[in-house]
């Protein structure tokens, strides 16, 4: 179990990385719509500080896993729910963006799916 944890923990990392560059090339997304003149710039800034935010947010939750204890938990599904139950305490004790929560709970359980098949 404690390989698979460790993998876990990685592959994770790795995702909310992905996440990160995601929310960017959403950022970039929105610059050419106002550019275009298909938004407002008031509707850019707005959509821009949320952006940034969950990018802040994202951040700090990926530094939190390096200080994450694997041994409590005897199994992957037990390490998933606890890694998530311990994120959504964040983002709300945190006032982080919620819909963040929602991207990560997708990432998470892409990676116990993964492990699960390897």
């Amino acid at each position: 179990m404690k390989t698979k944890a460790h993998k876990f923990l990685s592959i994770l990392k790795m995702e909310l990385e992905e996440i990160e560059e995601d929310l960017k090339t959403l950022l970039e997304i929105y610059r050419c719509h106002e550019q275009k003149h298909e938004i407002t710039n008031y509707v850019l800034q707005e959509n821009s500080s949320l952006i940034q935010a969950e990018i802040a947010a994202l951040r700090s939750l990926f530094k939190f896993l390096d200080t994450f204890s694997l041994e409590e938990y005897e199994s992957l599904e037990a390490l998933a729910e606890g890694v998530l139950a311990k994120f959504k305490e964040l983002i709300k004790k945190k006032e982080y963006p919620q819909a963040l929560y929602f991207l990560i709970e997708r990432r998470v359980q892409k990676v116990v799916k993964y492990l699960a098949m390897a």
